[in-house]
Protein backbone atom coordinates (compact mmCIF):
# COMPACT_ATOMS: atom_id res chain seq x y z
CA UNK A 1 0.00 0.00 0.00
CA UNK A 2 2.68 2.28 0.38
CA UNK A 3 4.49 1.53 -2.24
CA UNK A 4 1.26 2.40 -4.69
CA UNK A 5 0.59 5.86 -2.26
CA UNK A 6 4.59 7.42 -3.36
CA UNK A 7 3.64 5.96 -6.78
CA UNK A 8 0.76 8.39 -6.43
CA UNK A 9 2.78 10.97 -4.97
CA UNK A 10 5.22 10.62 -7.74
CA UNK A 11 2.82 10.79 -10.77
CA UNK A 12 0.23 14.06 -9.24
CA UNK A 13 3.97 15.83 -9.36
CA UNK A 14 4.76 14.76 -12.67
CA UNK A 15 1.62 16.15 -13.76
CA UNK A 16 2.07 19.34 -12.16
CA UNK A 17 5.43 20.03 -13.76
CA UNK A 18 3.76 18.52 -17.23
CA UNK A 19 0.73 20.93 -16.77
CA UNK A 20 3.20 24.09 -17.32
CA UNK A 21 5.32 22.35 -19.47
CA UNK A 22 3.76 19.96 -21.69
CA UNK A 23 0.22 19.57 -21.13
CA UNK A 24 -0.49 17.25 -24.16
CA UNK A 25 0.72 14.37 -21.70
CA UNK A 26 -1.43 14.77 -18.68
CA UNK A 27 -3.63 12.06 -20.23
CA UNK A 28 -0.98 9.46 -20.20
CA UNK A 29 -0.45 10.43 -16.43
CA UNK A 30 -4.46 10.82 -15.49
CA UNK A 31 -4.72 7.60 -16.83
CA UNK A 32 -1.74 6.12 -14.69
CA UNK A 33 -2.92 7.95 -11.66
CA UNK A 34 -6.55 6.05 -12.12
CA UNK A 35 -5.06 2.69 -12.31
CA UNK A 36 -2.58 3.59 -9.22
CA UNK A 37 -5.31 4.50 -7.30
CA UNK A 38 -7.41 1.86 -7.97
CA UNK A 39 -4.78 -0.59 -7.12
CA UNK A 40 -4.58 1.76 -3.80
CA UNK A 41 -8.22 0.80 -3.40
CA UNK A 42 -7.61 -2.76 -3.53
CA UNK A 43 -4.96 -2.98 -1.35
CA UNK A 44 -6.69 -0.67 1.27
CA UNK A 45 -9.89 -2.98 1.47
CA UNK A 46 -7.56 -6.06 3.71
CA UNK A 47 -5.57 -3.22 5.41
CA UNK A 48 -9.06 -1.41 6.75
CA UNK A 49 -10.40 -5.19 7.53
CA UNK A 50 -7.07 -6.11 9.18
CA UNK A 51 -6.29 -3.12 10.88
CA UNK A 52 -5.54 -3.30 14.77
CA UNK A 53 -8.69 -1.64 15.32
CA UNK A 54 -11.53 -0.12 14.14
CA UNK A 55 -10.97 3.08 14.21
CA UNK A 56 -7.41 2.34 12.25
CA UNK A 57 -9.38 0.90 9.87
CA UNK A 58 -11.96 3.44 9.51
CA UNK A 59 -9.06 5.89 9.22
CA UNK A 60 -7.64 3.96 6.52
CA UNK A 61 -11.46 3.81 4.74
CA UNK A 62 -11.54 7.50 4.79
CA UNK A 63 -8.57 8.76 3.96
CA UNK A 64 -8.42 6.42 0.55
CA UNK A 65 -12.08 7.66 -0.11
CA UNK A 66 -10.62 11.04 0.43
CA UNK A 67 -7.83 10.33 -1.40
CA UNK A 68 -10.18 9.18 -4.40
CA UNK A 69 -12.22 12.40 -4.60
CA UNK A 70 -8.48 14.64 -4.76
CA UNK A 71 -7.33 12.08 -8.11
CA UNK A 72 -11.34 12.42 -9.81
CA UNK A 73 -10.52 16.32 -9.25
CA UNK A 74 -7.10 16.67 -10.53
CA UNK A 75 -8.10 13.90 -13.70
CA UNK A 76 -10.98 16.40 -14.45
CA UNK A 77 -8.74 19.42 -14.11
CA UNK A 78 -6.39 17.50 -16.42
CA UNK A 79 -8.71 17.28 -18.70
CA UNK A 80 -9.54 20.84 -18.91
CA UNK A 81 -6.04 21.83 -19.39
CA UNK A 82 -5.47 19.53 -22.33
CA UNK A 83 -8.66 21.05 -23.82
CA UNK A 84 -7.59 24.13 -23.50
CA UNK A 85 -4.13 24.87 -22.59
CA UNK A 86 -3.81 28.49 -22.09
Amino acid sequence: MVKTAKAIAVTVQEMVTKSTTNPDELGTLANQLTNDYGQLAQEAKPAALTAENEEIGSHIKHRVQELGHDCAALVTKAGALQCSPS
